[in-house]
């Protein structure tokens, strides 16, 4: 879990429709309480993304911060330079089309000893924590592939592996569980919204925080948590989609009329050898 939900936040923005204004002054210092972060999770996992050795790109740059923010450690705390967003403007619009970010982990494995192109240098992801802002997604999928993507594989999105990218996740076919409603990480898998698919797990929706800036109730924060560690009924495919050098969270379109925003992407896992 991210270190922004170990309370409720007041210190920042969300993104604001175009009839809003916004109350700068409604915005107090900040209210984070930072924990320290450790290599491991309490389930040995690595957080692999939060290395400098990895590179995150965006398809676009919005408004706000480079896609670099989401990765930063510690988390930043400024709502306008430590959040990356397909938009404009402040007032939220939005980038027209769909957009994406990717997590390029090949100098974290060049540096941890496994220098050649093959199989035998990956990561395997068990893990994914994506931390939204008000302006999130729903309907995304979470990609990888081994090679790096050039030309058309980096921009356009492909079901198949013909394009190079392996979707081992897809939002659209998901519906959000929160986090208050489950007692036991079996029920992830278990769960009746999620029978019919077989093959992946729930994920998660934890929401925090409320912004300043609008009167309605709307939160700062969207934790979608995916974890693959305690699920059973994965299909052989899709766990080999899970070993990579890249992954790309591909947003197809935003759950509301902004443009999507977020704060930050973990990424946890382990570096594996064939």
């Amino acid at each position: 879990m991210t270190s922004r939900l170990m309370q409720q936040q007041q210190s920042h923005s969300t993104s604001l429709p175009n009839n809003a204004k916004f109350n700068h002054a409604a915005i107090p210092p900040s209210q984070y309480q930072q924990t320290t972060r450790s290599n491991q999770s309490p389930s040995h996992l690595i957080l692999l993304s939060r290395s400098p050795l990895v590179t995150i790109t965006s398809s676009v740059r919005g408004n706000l911060g480079p896609s670099t923010v989401l990765n930063q450690d510690p988390p930043g705390n400024d709502w306008i330079k430590d959040r990356w967003q397909a938009a404009s403007d402040m007032g939220g619009t939005a980038i027209k089309g769909s957009h994406w970010v990717m997590l390029d982990f090949t100098h974290l494995l060049e540096n941890s000893g496994k220098r050649s192109y093959n199989i035998e240098n990956a990561i395997s992801i068990s893990k994914v924590v994506l931390d939204w802002e008000a302006a999130f997604a729903r309907n995304y999928v979470i990609e990888g592939r081994m090679d790096p993507p050039t030309g058309n594989n980096i921009n356009n999105h492909v079901d198949d592996e013909g394009g190079g990218w392996c979707v081992f996740y897809d939002g659209s076919l998901d519906s959000d569980m929160p986090r208050e409603k489950v007692q036991h990480e079996h029920q992830l898998q278990n769960h009746p919204k999620n029978l019919h698919l077989n093959q992946q797990p729930n994920r998660v929706s934890v929401e925090s925080g409320q912004s300043p800036g609008v009167k309605q109730k709307m939160p700062l924060h969207i934790v979608h948590t995916i974890n693959w560690g305690n699920y059973v009924n994965e299909e052989e495919e899709s766990r080999r989609c899970r070993t990579l050098r890249f992954l790309r969270i591909f947003i197809r379109r935003p759950a509301r009329g902004w443009g999507v925003s977020l704060w930050e992407v973990d990424v946890y896992g382990s570096l594996v050898s064939a």
